[in-house]
C-alpha cells in the first residue's frame, strides 16, 4: 500500500500513518465506543466470559494498542497539516501511531476491568495468563484452551447440542498466527514526526484533536474498554450489573475452590508417591 502512494507523491498531496493494534474509543464519542467484535476487540470479550486464559505477548509483557479516537485524531490533523501546504513538495511525512513511549504492560488492571464490569454471563471466572516464549504458549494454550474445548464439545454432544468450542478456538488461533511475529518482536517506532506534528497545535487544538500517547491511563483504558465491549458492542445495560457482579463473584468462588482442590490432590499425589 504504501508503494502504491510512493507512486503517486508526484501527483497528489500525500502522507501516511501507521496505527498499532487500534482498540474502543478512549473518550471520542464515548469512552470505550466500539462497534464490532473482530481482532483486539474479540480477545478481551472472549477473555471476559472466562473462554481465552492465555495470551502471547512481547518479552517485555506488552501490547501495542492504541484507542481509534487517538488514531482518528491524528490523521484528521495530518491531513489537515497537508491540506495547508506546510510539508515539503515530494515529501511524504510519516506519523507512527504506538504507545512504544507509554506502553500497556499486561497486568490485573484487564481482570479488575472485567470485575468492575462483568458479562451478564460468562463460562468461567477470567483469570488470564500472559505467556512471553512461543514454545511455552503451545503447551499452555494446548492444555487450558483445547482440552477443555473438547470436553465441552463432548459434553455439548452427549447433551444433544450442537458443538461450539473448538470451532470458537479454531478463530482465535488463526487470529493469534495472524499477530504471532509481531508479538514476537520488540520492535521500536519513532515518533519524532508525531510529537512534532501535536507540538505544532494550539491548546484548544490539542484538546479537540487529543493524540498524544502519554495522556492515556492504560489501566484506566482496559476498564473503559471492558465497559464499552459490554454495552456498545455486547448491548447490555447497566441495569443487570448488580446481578452479573453477584454472579462474577460466585465464578471467583467456584475458581479459587477449584485451584485449592486441585492443589490437595496434587500434594496427595506426591505424598502417596514418596511413601
Amino acid at each position: 500500500a504504501e508503494v502504491l502512494v510512493q507512486n503517486v507523491k508526484s501527483e497528489i498531496p500525500v502522507c501516511i500513518v501507521r496505527p498499532p493494534i487500534v482498540g474502543p474509543a478512549y473518550t471520542e464519542p464515548f469512552p470505550g465506543w466500539v462497534d464490532n467484535l473482530n481482532g483486539f476487540v474479540a480477545y478481551i470479550e472472549r477473555m471476559s466470559i472466562g473462554i481465552i486464559r492465555c495470551i502471547y505477548v512481547t518479552s517485555k509483557g506488552t501490547i501495542d494498542v492504541v484507542p481509534v479516537d487517538h488514531v482518528v485524531n491524528l490523521t484528521l490533523v495530518a491531513a489537515m497539516r497537508l491540506g495547508s501546504g506546510s510539508g515539503k513538495i515530494n515529501d511524504i511525512a510519516v506519523y507512527n501511531s504506538t504507545n512504544n513511549e507509554n506502553p500497556y504492560v499486561c497486568n490485573d488492571s484487564m481482570i479488575q476491568g472485567f470485575q468492575d464490569n462483568p458479562r451478564n454471563q460468562i463460562v468461567w471466572y477470567p483469570s488470564v495468563v500472559y505467556v512471553r516464549n512461543h514454545a511455552i504458549f503451545a503447551i499452555v494454550n494446548f492444555f487450558v484452551h483445547f482440552i477443555p474445548a473438547i470436553l465441552a464439545d463432548g459434553f455439548l454432544i452427549i447433551s444433544g447440542t450442537k458443538p461450539k468450542m473448538m470451532k470458537i478456538y479454531r478463530k482465535i488461533r488463526t487470529l493469534t498466527n495472524a499477530t504471532m511475529e509481531l508479538q514476537r518482536s520488540d520492535h521500536w517506532l519513532s515518533t519524532e514526526n508525531t510529537k512534532l506534528l501535536y507540538n505544532t497545535l494550539d491548546p484548544i487544538d490539542k484538546e479537540s484533536f487529543n493524540f498524544d500517547i502519554q495522556s492515556i491511563d492504560y489501566s484506566d483504558y482496559m476498564r473503559v474498554t471492558n465497559y464499552g465491549i459490554r454495552y456498545f458492542a455486547c448491548n447490555e445495560e447497566d441495569k443487570d450489573l448488580p446481578k452479573a457482579r453477584k454472579n462474577f463473584k460466585r465464578f471467583r468462588i467456584y475458581y479459587i475452590t477449584s485451584w485449592g482442590l486441585f492443589i490437595l490432590v496434587a500434594l496427595s499425589i506426591i505424598g502417596l508417591l514418596l511413601s
